[in-house]
């Protein structure tokens, strides 16, 4: 291909593109209107007119309240061929200007629709300040009666077309009087000044409380971002996703903690006894006056919004927290009252549905517990040792000698009552296990005082639970002593017979024996924890 033809290829390439360009012109701004209504009344006539040419409508919502529904079939119609057949017969004059279409009542005396151009004008102005005469922005202009509007620009500027010679117009700003103004056709350029409104404003009193949300991972995990020192915790979103309800539940599923006897907590293996508890930043004192370690399955854990577990020593804490402390942190008083019970149940593996574990005769505790104080010897029993030292043969000496007499009698029945008084099965036997149980109850609420001026709130939370275990066949390894010496000699032995155990009959002194452990355990217990606010 040469010079000549490239050229010629390139004219009919232009002459294509520019057909093209002409007839998408001419689809964009020659549209038609094609439309089928029976019964319809104006305003969704003008909407259709509006949707399919693209032109706006100008009009009051009261022009066509009463007018009748009419009939209007277009095929490929302009605009003003639409207008046209719309408002045929009807008392209404339109004007049409830069795709804008104004709709109004008709004189009573007028015929034919009359020019457009008198029947609407173009108004512009300015406003501004009336102090400093500065450009104010925004401002609302309406037109009185009609839904006709415009905003001024960022230089104080408006332009609005109305459609009658005579109009009321409101301006209105934030911060500055309204102002009305009556304007005609004459004034087509104006300036409007606004006063600012200045008010006097009554004493106001704002109170804000804000409270950190500390019961949820993002929270925890926020706080242990942030700490100089190593830690970890668990939320309350975690300790109720989990089910659990004490505190020592939830903190076996903290990383670096053990839980022994299910109530003592050790950290990183050092043992409970240099674990300490704190309750909000308060040291709490242990209810084990033979141990320092705090019992924590008494806390409730649905009291608590977050527990954390300082791993390091640092200058701030109590010295004797050798491997952490266990810091408890209590949830806010709630604005309106709540209550919430909670109770678990479950077995032992080893004990199983209606299994049996190892225990005492008549060793029943009671709902609380008071019944073990029974347990104890009485003082009648203590008193015998003291009226015949030398034992059974005092009693028997007593009886040979009494010649049968009432006191002896007396004192015989005495003496029998005593004695008969002990549980009559001495060794351990096997009773049937209950199912464990756990229960929970949280109460809090907020109450007004002093005619509202202060507030009490009240948070109270409990906890009961029961359960039992049973070692059936352990290994427990002891070793044995002969007269306070180990004498490792495997020729001097003992026969011995342990109650609860299986052991061999003769034991060899100074040498390990492991023994068949045999044990039942029942546990029994509750607590409460109550926290008071004032404000």
């Amino acid at each position: 291909m040469n010079f000549y033809q490239c050229m010629r290829v390139m004219k009919i390439t232009m002459m294509l593109m520019t057909c093209l360009l002409v007839q998408v012109s001419a689809s964009t701004f020659g549209q038609r209107i094609t439309l089928n209504k029976q019964n319809s009344n104006i305003p969704s006539i003008l909407q259709e007119f509006r949707k399919q040419s693209q032109y706006d409508f100008f009009y009051d919502t009261e022009l066509f309240k009463n007018t009748k529904p009419i009939h209007i079939n277009l095929k490929d119609a302009s605009i003003e061929q639409a207008l046209m057949a719309c408002f045929s017969d009807l008392p209404f004059r339109y004007v049409i200007k830069n795709k804008l279409v104004v709709v109004t009542d008709a004189p009573e005396n007028a015929g034919s629709k009359s020019k457009p151009e008198q029947q609407q004008f173009t108004m512009t102005g300015r406003v501004q300040d009336v102090n400093n005469k500065a450009a104010l922005a925004g401002v609302t202009i309406r037109v009185k009666g009609l839904s006709l509007g415009a905003t001024t620009d960022a230089s104080g500027n408006f332009t609005i077309i109305v459609p009658k010679s005579t109009q009321v117009f409101v301006f209105t700003l934030l911060g500055y009087q309204s102002r009305e103004v009556s304007i005609n056709a004459a004034e087509r350029n104006i300036l409007i000044q606004l006063r600012s409104a200045s008010t006097a404003l009554d004493e106001v009193e704002v109170r804000v409380q804000a409270r950190r949300k500390a019961n949820t991972e993002v929270a925890v995990l926020e706080e242990r971002k942030r700490a100089s020192i190593v830690q970890d915790a668990i939320s309350a979103e975690l300790i109720q996703r989990t089910g659990s309800i004490t505190t020592t539940q939830a903190l076996q599923r903290v990383t670096g903690v053990t839980v022994t006897d299910d109530k003592y907590v050790a950290v990183r293996g050092l043992g409970d006894r240099s674990v300490i508890g704190q309750l909000n930043g308060v040291r709490l004192a242990s209810s084990d006056p033979d141990r320092s370690s705090i019992p924590l399955d008494l806390v409730p854990a649905s009291l608590l919004d977050n527990i954390t577990i300082y791993k390091t020593v640092t200058p701030d804490k109590p010295a004797d927290a050798a491997s952490g402390i266990v810091e408890l942190k209590t949830k806010s008083v709630p604005d309106r009252m709540t209550f919430e019970v909670i109770a678990q149940t479950g077995l032992n593996s080893n004990i199983g549905m209606g299994g049996k574990y190892n225990s005492f005769w008549n060793s029943e505790m009671g709902f609380l517990g008071t019944k073990i104080n029974k347990k104890n010897l009485s003082t009648d029993f203590l008193h015998l040792a003291k009226e015949y030292p030398a034992g059974l043969s005092s009693i028997h000496n007593l009886i040979a000698n009494s010649n049968y007499s009432n006191d002896a009698y007396q004192e015989v029945g005495r003496i029998n009552g005593i004695m008969q008084g002990f549980d009559p099965v001495m060794t351990s036997t096997y009773k049937k296990a209950p199912l464990n149980q756990l229960y929970s109850a949280t109460f809090g609420n907020s109450y007004d005082l002093f005619n509202k001026r202060h507030k009490l709130g009240v948070i109270l939370g409990g906890n009961y639970y029961r359960r039992t275990t049973d070692i059936s066949g352990g290994d427990l390894t002891q070793y044995s002593i002969y007269q306070g010496v180990v004498t490792g000699n495997p020729d001097v032995y003992s026969v011995r017979n342990i109650p609860n155990y299986i052991t061999p009959n003769s034991l060899y002194m100074g040498k390990y024996q492991t023994y068949k452990e045999n044990t039942g355990t029942e546990t029994l217990n509750y607590g409460t924890l109550v926290g008071l606010t004032t404000d």
